[in-house]
């Protein structure tokens, strides 16, 4: 019946024009449950959030964490060393159990959610297709289903924040469950590379601090 309900009005939303609206735009698969996310037929079975925590579809950024933390910020928040020492999360030096108090993911959608491991994005690198691409306007990686193209997840450019600003704004960023040190964690970096050409998913240990404001793209469990 919830199903229903949200393609009626997903139609009704198209006839009244609605469709110019980035919001209304979901792929044929999402799965209406309490948020919408994609069978992308990968070997693990993972089930990936067709948008990030905060965001209302998947062509919004939605909110900024550091990393550990479960408490979502605006882009424009001083994400900084000092603000990040004052939080439990600067004290947790381990990999984040998915679903325990430091999951984002979990903490901010429920227990049917969490943060993805690396791993898993390393997945998502070899056994999807991957591009950069443009949806109602805004840029941004697009993972298919090697099966069916239709079957898709989209990570909107982002950039990352930090003092209040946000920089490299034409990357889409997200935190991973693995930790690295009392001053990183690992964390993907998807871009375009203009160079070669060509979409670049990169998951990285370094570059960015653990205090850096970074949006978080949920697992089903």
């Amino acid at each position: 019946m919830k199903k229903i309900l949200f393609l009626s009005l997903l139609m009704a939303g198209t006839s009244l024009g609605a469709q110019t609206d980035p919001c209304i735009h979901f792929n044929a698969h999402t799965i209406d449950t309490d948020y919408p996310y994609v069978d992308l037929d990968l070997p693990s079975g993972t089930l990936w959030a067709s948008m990030n925590v905060g965001a209302g579809c998947e062509t919004e950024i939605g909110s900024y964490f550091t990393w550990a933390d479960i408490t979502a910020h605006e882009g424009t928040y001083n994400f900084s060393p000092t603000n990040y020492s004052s939080s439990a999360a600067s004290n947790y030096n381990q990999d984040i159990v998915k679903g325990n108090a430091y999951d984002a993911a979990a903490q901010n959608w429920g227990p049917n959610w969490c943060l993805p491991s690396k791993t898993q994005m390393e997945e998502l690198k070899n056994y999807c297709n991957y591009q950069w691409a443009t949806i109602d306007g805004v840029s941004g990686l697009q993972f298919s289903s090697k099966k069916d193209p239709s079957k898709y997840i989209f990570f909107p450019a982002s950039g990352y924040a930090v003092f209040g600003t946000i920089q490299f704004e034409t990357h889409a960023y997200c935190w991973f469950t693995d930790w690295v040190s009392v001053e990183h964690a690992y964390y993907s970096d998807l871009h375009y590379n203009s160079s070669i050409q060509q979409a670049v998913v990169g998951i990285y240990q370094e570059y960015l601090a653990r205090w850096a404001g970074l949006p978080v793209r949920p697992v089903r469990r």
